[in-house]
């Protein structure tokens, strides 16, 4: 499990294609989500998955990574994930986003799909809806692609 710039290792999942970068100041909810993604790896096809805790360190560690879906938290220090995802919109015009947050209200998503996200998840939700939004994020992203481009 080789590391990054910026955080710890990349855990390997039982997919072969897509990179996800998992964003979120709380370690026990990194985990709980990277869990759900190792759970369903095989079957949303992701390969491997990086972990940061803010916006400043997600910076560094996206352009080493290059991950395909990012699922960052909206609130966190030193980098909110909104600031965060319009610098890495800037830098990964294709980059897929789903973002989280304890409490969703229409200001946020308004927000949050302004700025490319595909979608504002509730915390205490995502165990529920995570899978089937990174399953129509996926195919989004497949669908937007010319034929003979893929995930490298």
């Amino acid at each position: 499990m080789k590391g990054h710039p910026g955080e710890g290792p990349v855990r390997q999942a039982e997919g072969s294609r897509y990179r996800v970068l998992l964003v979120d100041d709380h370690e026990g909810f990194r985990n709980s989500v990277c869990e759900l993604l190792l759970d369903h790896g095989k079957e949303l096809d992701v390969r491997s998955i990086a972990e940061a805790s803010d916006g400043a360190a997600t910076l560094v560690l996206a352009q080493a990574f290059r991950p395909d879906v990012v699922i960052m938290d909206v609130s966190m220090p030193r980098m909110g994930g909104l600031e965060t995802l319009a610098h890495l919109k800037a830098l990964m015009p294709d980059l897929r986003a789903i973002l989280n947050t304890a409490e969703v209200d229409w200001d946020i998503q308004q927000r949050g799909r302004g700025l490319g996200a595909f979608d504002v998840l509730s915390k205490a939700d995502i165990g529920r809806w995570l899978v089937g939004t990174m399953q129509r994020v996926l195919q989004q992203r497949d669908n937007s692609r010319a034929p003979g481009e893929g995930s490298v």
